[in-house]
Parts: structure tokens; C-alpha cells; sequence
């Protein structure tokens, strides 16, 4: 639940949807817990929204470094996505967090938007670290369109991305080189030998 509030509040009808496979009962009882625990909190958004979120406090944030840990130990040993596995576009964007590479970004400070199947992720670089978050990036140096699967397979450099631009399964608004650079600084631990990352 933690992960699933790390891009931003979220309303409990799409908690309910990022978590399919916990009860809705299950589900009250551990957002209660960690708003007991002072982990999450529920906001009231003003008009014309109206509606109630849960999003992670400042205590809550610090959990997240937890969950970024663990993510960096699944990804060494995370390859491309089996054929009838389910991928999940919240999931893909959140894992740049943890494959971010400080040392290929440098001391840049860049904008990019990912396009998957009509949702929109905003990708931040800073110095040192990378955030992601839903909706559209302000001003983006790249912007990649493209299936969750296609953009699973060229983090995990399945898939080339020469291979994908001519086939048509991603389209791409920057340059060529802009995007190998995005994949080399983003490209899962275990597949950086796979395929040189042309910057």
C-alpha cells in the first residue's frame, strides 16, 4: 500500500484497483492503521474534485526508502516480462526509482514523460536521485509513447530500442539520443551489460 501511494494520493477507489487482490474490508482496516500509526493521512480535495485521498505523511515518506531498498534487490535479479505475465504501468515507472543510475544522469536536472496505454507519468531527474509521478511532465526533454510491455522491455534491454522505433511499437518526441541516454540511466542492474547504452 505504501508503493502504491509513493506517485502521489490516491483515492480509495483506485487503491481498490492498484490492489486487486485485497479485500475491501483487509483494505479499511490497514489504511486505518496506518493513519492510527501516522503513516497516511486522508485529505478532503476542494471543489470541483470534492472527493477524500490517502496519501503518505511525512513519516510516511521515510518508508519509502525501505521499499526503494527492496526494490533494488528484486531488480538484480528481475528480467523482461514473461509473455502472460500482467504488468502493471504504475509498477514499471515506479521501479525507475529504484534502476536509477546517479552516476550516468550526473548533475543533470531533466523532465521526461512516459505515454502508456493513455497514462500519462511525469520523470524527474535531479542530482543524485529520480522521482516519478502521475499526470504530465512540465516542459519534458523526452517524451516516450509506447505499450507498458514495449517500455518493461526496453528497461530491461529485451528489447533494442532501434528495434521497437522501426517496428512502430514506441514513438519517441526528442531525439534518438535523448532516449538511449533515458535508458541508460534508468536500465534494470541486471541487464547493463546487455547492450551498449549510447549516450
Amino acid at each position: 500500500m505504501v508503493r502504491s501511494l509513493m506517485m502521489g494520493p490516491l483515492r480509495y477507489t483506485d487503491l481498490r484497483e492498484e490492489l486487486p487482490g485485497v479485500a475491501t474490508d483487509l483494505l479499511t482496516a490497514r489504511l486505518r492503521t496506518l493513519e492510527d500509526l501516522g503513516y497516511v493521512r486522508r485529505r478532503r480535495l476542494p471543489r470541483p474534485a470534492a472527493a477524500s485521498v490517502y496519501e503518505l505523511t511525512e513519516t510516511g515518506q521515510r518508508l519509502t526508502i525501505v521499499v526503494l531498498e527492496l526494490a533494488r534487490v528484486g531488480l538484480m535479479h528481475l528480467g523482461a516480462p514473461a509473455e502472460d505475465e500482467d504488468v502493471s504501468a504504475e509498477a514499471v515507472v515506479l521501479s525507475l526509482r529504484a534502476s536509477f543510475r546517479p552516476e550516468v544522469a550526473g548533475d543533470r536536472h531533466e523532465r521526461y514523460q512516459l505515454d502508456l496505454e493513455g497514462d500519462q507519468f511525469a520523470v524527474t531527474v535531479h542530482p543524485g536521485w529520480a522521482e516519478t509521478a502521475r499526470g504530465p511532465a512540465d516542459d519534458p526533454k523526452l517524451s516516450v509513447i509506447s505499450s507498458v510491455r514495449t517500455f518493461a522491455l526496453l528497461i530491461s534491454r529485451a528489447l533494442p530500442l532501434q528495434s521497437a522505433l522501426a517496428n512502430g511499437d514506441v514513438e519517441i518526441r526528442g531525439t534518438k539520443r535523448d532516449a538511449e541516454h533515458f535508458l541508460a540511466i534508468f536500465s534494470y542492474p541486471g541487464s547493463r551489460g546487455a547492450l551498449p547504452a549510447g549516450r
